[in-house]
């Protein structure tokens, strides 16, 4: 099985200082925007910025500074018996 990193998703607390730091300091090219959830290019990964809903709660799973990957692979279900195994 090989997978392939195709988003990182950042749970964040403030969605306009959050897009501002990785759009104009680390200068991402920014993809989408909303008050909830934005997306910029990252080197052939999507970083995605999604509002936390726990605003702080450090035991949340989606609580700030918290990140999620997502992976692609070719076959699901032959990476999930694989993984299972």
């Amino acid at each position: 099985m090989q997978a392939q990193l195709r988003q990182l998703i950042v749970y964040v607390s403030d969605m306009n200082k959050s897009v501002a730091f990785y759009r104009d300091t680390l200068g991402l090219p920014l993809r989408f925007e909303s008050g909830s959830w934005s997306e910029l290019e990252a080197g052939g990964i999507i970083l995605a910025l999604h509002i936390s809903e726990t605003h702080g709660a450090a035991s949340a799973p989606l609580a700030t500074g918290h990140a999620a990957l997502n992976l692609e692979v070719e076959n699901l279900d032959k990476a999930h018996e694989s993984l299972k195994a």
